[in-house]
C-alpha cells in the first residue's frame, strides 16, 4: 500500500499536435507541449538544459506553470484525470519523474514534456461533478484541491487494488460531498418527492437561490438553497417571500424562525434517501457511499 500524501491533477491534453491526446492514452504517458525548436530530433534534454532554453524560447507565465507543475509539483504515484473531446474520462496514475522526449513522434503530437502514465477510462456514471467542474478552468495542468479521497478510492476499486490509503477521509457521506455534489443530492431528492427541477434556473450567479423547482400537479413553484460546512449557516427568515423555499444545510446549522413556506430538510431524510436509492442513483454517489461505508467497517 501506497503511505504518501498524493495529489489530485486534472490535464487538458490538447496541444497543437497531431491527435495527442490517442498518443497520450496509447503511450502510456501524461504530457505537455512547448518543445525546444533548437534541440535536435530524439534528443532527452535534462531539466537544466531544458530550463534555460524554455525560458530563453517561450518566457511567458502559461509555458512556466504548465512545466513547474509536471515536472516539479506533480510526484510519482499521484493521480491525474483527463477527458478526450468526447467527454470520455480517463484518470491516470502517475508512474515515472519527468522526461523530456523529442522524437519524431513526440513531435508531431506536440507531446514532449513527459511523466509515464497508468490511464483508465472511467465511466461518466463514476465521474462526479467536482470533477467535470475541474475542467472548465482553461489552464493546461492544475491540481484539484478540494478533492476528499474518491479518486483514491476509485483506483483502489477499478484495479482491485487497495494501492492508496483512505483510512484519513471521513465517515460521514455529507463530508465526502462538496457543494456542487450536495446540490445534486438535493435535485435528486426533490425530483424523486414529485418536484421537477427547471435546468435553466441553476446557474452560479443567482446568490440566493441555487435552482428553481415545479410541483406538476398543482403547479406551485418554489427554491432551493444549499450550504456546507460548520461556518456557513442558513438563516431561513430570509427566505420568507414567495412560494415553498427547501433549504438544507449538511450540519443542519440553521438559525432564526422557520416561516411557513420553509421547509428544512433534514439530513436523516437524505441518508434514507440516500439508502433506499442505491440501484437508480448516479455511480459516483454509489461509490462514494460504498467508500463510507468501508472506512467504518
Amino acid at each position: 500500500m501506497n503511505t504518501a500524501t498524493n495529489s489530485i491533477w486534472r490535464l487538458h491534453i490538447k496541444t497543437a499536435g497531431v491527435d495527442p491526446f490517442e498518443f497520450c492514452i496509447k503511450g502510456n504517458i501524461l504530457g505537455l507541449g512547448w518543445p525546444i525548436s533548437t534541440s535536435s530530433e530524439n534528443e532527452s534534454l535534462d531539466w537544466d538544459s531544458y530550463y534555460q532554453l524554455g525560458k530563453e524560447e517561450y518566457g511567458d507565465r502559461s509555458w512556466w506553470s504548465a512545466v513547474n507543475a509536471i515536472r516539479n509539483r506533480m510526484k510519482k504515484d499521484d493521480l491525474c484525470w483527463s477527458r478526450d473531446s468526447n467527454a470520455n474520462y480517463y484518470l491516470g496514475r502517475v508512474l515515472s519523474d519527468w522526461k523530456y522526449k523529442a522524437t519524431q513522434e513526440h513531435i508531431v503530437a506536440d507531446v514532449v514534456n513527459i511523466r509515464d502514465c497508468d490511464w483508465k477510462k472511467i465511466k461518466r456514471g463514476a465521474v462526479p461533478g467536482a470533477i467535470v467542474s475541474a475542467f472548465m478552468p482553461r489552464r493546461t495542468l492544475q491540481q484539484i484541491h478540494h478533492e476528499k479521497g474518491y479518486s483514491k478510492f476509485l483506483w483502489n476499486k477499478i484495479t482491485g487494488k487497495n494501492f492508496y490509503p483512505i483510512e484519513e477521509e471521513s465517515l460521514d457521506i455529507f463530508g465526502m460531498l462538496d457543494h456542487e455534489e450536495t446540490e445534486d443530492l438535493l435535485f435528486l431528492y426533490l425530483q424523486e418527492k414529485g418536484w421537477y427541477v427547471v435546468p435553466n434556473s441553476r446557474k452560479g450567479n443567482t446568490l440566493k437561490y441555487e435552482f428553481s423547482v415545479v410541483n406538476p400537479e398543482n403547479g406551485e413553484q418554489g427554491e432551493t438553497q444549499v450550504k456546507t460546512g460548520t461556518g456557513t449557516p442558513l438563516n431561513a427568515e430570509k427566505y420568507d417571500e414567495g412560494g415553498q423555499v427547501f433549504l438544507f444545510q449538511s450540519e443542519e446549522n440553521y438559525k432564526g424562525k422557520t416561516p411557513e413556506n420553509v421547509v428544512l430538510v433534514r439530513r436523516k431524510e437524505l441518508l434514507s434517501f440516500l439508502e433506499n436509492s442505491t440501484r437508480w442513483l448516479p455511480e459516483w454517489l454509489q461509490n462514494k457511499m460504498e467508500m463510507v461505508q468501508e472506512n467504518k467497517q
